[in-house]
């Protein structure tokens, strides 16, 4: 069965604080550096209202271009503040990105001694299953913890079937590997109405219910369906 424990991370420039999430499971509450995205997203700020909105953890979009003595100075604010780091990487997961020794070497900045190490990768359905389970691999024979992500297509922004079924193929091959379910990219417009955004959602649970490991919930709610930023707006106050 899935675990009761569930890592929901809320982004965007309007949230809510920790505190008035409603929820009744075991969870950890995170957010992300998105939440400053009108300040270069900011790390240091992020760290800092998540420390002072009672959150349990921060995900940080990795930059390739940091000096480490960068994400050290990060890593060093996550322990201060007693924060859980997910470390979100760029670009779409691909071979070379796994093998990527600087992106190892910042990720690993942000992390205590003998800390579990999870990262944030965005899953290329274009990729060949086994081409992405042995990417997977690569990260887990290096101490991380791959947590693959549904994204959107570049060009038209849909999320096909077919996508949705690798993006399970590869979570059900790889046991060291967790979801992490961009619940708004569900609800993206042109991927068709709210009851196939549901339809969908329960479809991608359904399939992972045989996997031990905690899912990841990447939350954000809207007024509307257009996915735009200005339609963004705290949980529970929008149609998500």
């Amino acid at each position: 069965m899935i675990s009761p424990q569930k890592v929901l991370f809320a982004t965007g420039s309007n949230i809510s604080t920790a505190s008035d999430w409603n929820v009744e499971m075991a969870v950890v509450k995170g957010v992300a550096n998105s939440v400053f995205a009108a300040h270069d997203f900011c790390p240091m700020s992020t760290l800092s209202f998540a420390n002072d909105n009672l959150f349990d953890a921060v995900q940080i979009y990795l930059r390739r271009e940091w000096e480490p003595s960068y994400a050290e100075a990060i890593g060093a604010a996550l322990r201060t503040f007693y924060l859980q780091p997910l470390v979100h990487w760029p670009d779409l997961f691909s071979l070379e990105q796994a093998s990527d020794q600087k992106l190892w070497r910042l990720t690993n900045a942000f992390f205590g001694e003998g800390k579990e190490k999870p990262i944030v990768l965005h899953f290329d359905g274009s990729k060949k299953v086994e081409e992405t389970i042995k990417a997977i691999q690569i990260l887990s024979n290096e101490g991380f913890v791959p947590c693959l992500e549904n994204t959107v297509g570049v060009e038209d922004r849909t999320l096909s079937r077919t996508y949705i079924e690798r993006y399970i193929e590869v979570l059900l091959k790889s046991p060291g590997a967790r979801a992490v379910i961009d619940v708004p990219r569900l609800w993206c417009n042109k991927n068709g109405p709210v009851e196939e955004a549901l339809s969908r959602l329960a479809f991608i649970l359904g399939a992972l219910s045989g996997k031990d490991s905690p899912i990841i919930l990447h939350l954000i709610d809207a007024k509307d369906e257009s996915q735009e930023r200005e339609s963004w707006c705290p949980l529970g106050q929008g149609i998500i």
